[in-house]
C-alpha cells in the first residue's frame, strides 16, 4: 500500500490557479470561524438568551468538526476534486441558511452542519496542495493557504462594520459566506482531479476496508498515533489561549474591553508573518527544527503572555505567541498529511484533525476554567493557562519522533505494505 514511482507535476499555470481555488477555501474556513467570535453579543440580543449561555449551543457547533471525520473520509474513495466541490457548495448552502435561523435550536443545527462541511473542505484543500505542489515548495504553500484564512478572520471584522447597522445585521455576515456558492461553479470546470490520486486508483490501491480500520491496524498506525497526539497538544494549548485570553485580560489585568480586543486584533496583526516564515523556513531548515523552534518559542511566550503586567509588556508578549502559534500550524498542517500513502491520506488526516485536533481544542476550553477556578496554587486564568501552554512541549518531542518530510517526494516517504 505504498506510492511507487514519483508523480509528475503538473504544469505551473495550473498550480497557480490551483493556489487560487485552495485559497478560496481556506480564507471562508477563517471567515466562517470568525463570525461566531464576533456576533455572539448579536445572537444573545436576538434570540433572547444570556451570553453566558450562549456557550453550549458554540460547543455542539464545534461538534461539527468531530463528525467531519466521516466526510473527508470518503475522499480517498471517491477522490478529491468531487468531495471539494460538495463540501464547497454545502458548507455554502448551510452558511447562507443561517441568515434564515430565528431560534437558538436552528442556528445550532444549521451551524452543526456547516462547521462539518467547512472543516471537510479545509482538510480536502490541504491534502490536495500536499499532492500537486512540488516537494521543494510544498511548506511555503501550506503556509501560504494558513495566511489566507487568517485573513479571512480579518475580514470578518471589516464586513461586521458595514453589515451590524444594517436590516440585515449579523445575518448579512453568514449571507457573504454563502459567496462559495458562485465560486463552486470555476471549480467544476478548472479543478482536476488529484494525479497522485489517479494512479493510485489505476493500481487499484483504493479502499476495501472501513477506512478507520485501515489505517490503525496497517503500517501507518505508529505515524497516525504520533501525529494525532502532536495534533492533540498542539490545539490544546494555542486555541485555549486564544479563547480566553481577553477574559484573562479584563478580569485579572483589569484592561478595558476595547483595550483588550484592540491588543489581541494588534497581536493578531504582528503574528501574520509567523505563517510565512514558517511556511519558508520548513521547506529550508526541515519540519522538525522549525516546528521545534515555533513550538518552544511559543511556550515560552505563551506564558509569559498570561504571567507579565503592564500594558506594554502584556502587548510584547501576546505579540510573540500569536506569531508563533499561528507560525506552528503550517508545519502541523504538512506534516500531518505528508507522512501518509495516497489511498489512506485523507483518512489520516480526518483522524488527526478532525478527531484527535478537535478533542484538543475540546480539552482544553473544558479544562481552563476549571484549573482557574482551582483554590490551590493555580487559583487563576493566568496561571490555568501558562500551565496549557505547556502542552507545546510535548507535541515538539512528539514531532521530532517522525522521519523528516522537507523536500521529500511522497513516494519517498511511503511505507511498505
Amino acid at each position: 500500500m505504498s506510492d511507487q514511482a514519483a508523480a509528475p507535476p503538473a504544469d505551473r499555470s495550473y498550480l497557480r490557479l490551483l493556489m487560487v481555488l485552495l485559497g478560496t477555501a481556506t480564507f471562508f474556513e477563517g471567515y466562517d470561524t470568525g463570525i461566531a467570535a464576533v456576533v455572539i453579543p448579536d445572537l444573545a440580543r436576538d434570540f433572547h438568551v444570556p451570553n453566558d449561555l450562549l456557550g453550549s449551543p458554540v460547543s455542539i457547533v464545534n461538534l461539527g468538526a468531530l463528525f467531519a471525520l466521516f466526510v473527508i473520509a470518503i475522499g480517498d474513495r471517491v477522490g478529491r476534486r468531487p468531495l471539494l466541490i460538495a463540501t464547497t457548495l454545502l458548507y455554502a448552502l448551510f452558511t447562507g441558511l443561517t441568515a434564515a435561523a430565528h431560534s437558538v435550536a436552528t442556528f445550532t443545527a444549521i451551524q452543526f452542519l456547516a462547521r462539518m462541511f467547512l472543516v471537510s473542505e479545509l482538510a480536502v484543500a490541504i491534502t490536495i496542495a500536499t499532492e500537486e505542489f512540488p516537494a521543494g515548495r510544498r511548506g511555503r504553500i501550506i503556509g501560504s493557504l494558513s495566511l489566507l484564512g487568517a485573513f479571512g478572520l480579518i475580514a470578518v471584522v471589516v464586513a461586521y462594520r458595514f453589515v451590524a447597522h444594517t436590516s440585515l445585521g449579523w445575518r448579512g455576515l453568514y449571507l457573504l459566506g454563502a459567496i462559495p456558492l458562485v465560486a463552486a461553479a470555476p471549480l467544476r470546470t478548472r479543478l482536476r482531479e488529484s494525479r497522485r490520486w489517479l494512479e493510485a486508483k489505476a493500481r487499484g490501491e483504493r479502499l476495501r476496508r472501513t477506512p478507520v480500520r485501515l489505517v490503525l491496524a496497517g503500517a501507518y498506525r505508529r505515524r497516525l498515533l504520533t501525529v494525532s497526539g502532536m495534533l492533540f497538544c498542539f490545539n490544546f494549548a494555542v486555541l485555549s489561549g486564544a479563547a480566553y485570553w481577553t477574559l484573562f485580560a479584563r478580569s485579572e489585568r483589569g484592561l478595558p474591553a476595547n483595550t483588550a480586543n484592540a491588543f489581541l486584533a494588534a497581536a493578531v496583526v504582528i503574528g501574520l508573518p509567523g505563517y510565512v516564515l514558517a511556511g519558508r523556513l520548513q521547506d529550508r531548515w526541515g519540519r522538525r527544527r522549525t516546528g521545534t523552534l515555533f513550538m518552544l518559542a511559543g511556550t515560552a511566550f505563551g506564558i509569559a503572555a498570561f504571567q507579565v503586567h503592564g500594558r506594554g509588556p502584556m502587548l510584547a508578549a501576546l505579540a510573540g505567541a500569536v506569531f508563533f502559534g499561528l507560525g506552528g500550524t503550517p508545519v502541523i498542517n504538512a506534516v500531518s498529511s505528508e507522512l501518509f500513502a495516497t489511498e489512506i491520506r485523507a483518512t489520516a488526516l480526518a483522524i488527526a484533525r478532525s478527531f484527535f485536533g478537535t478533542l484538543g481544542a475540546s480539552a482544553g476550553l473544558f479544562l481552563v476554567p476549571r484549573l482557574a477556578a482551582h483554590t490551590g496554587l493555580i487559583g487563576s486564568y493566568g496561571n490555568a493557562l501558562a500551565l496549557a501552554g505547556l502542552a507545546l512541549i510535548p507535541a515538539a518531542v512528539l514531532l521530532n519522533r517522525l522521519p523528516e518530510t522537507a523536500g521529500r517526494e511522497l513516494e519517498d516517504l511511503a511505507l511498505p505494505n
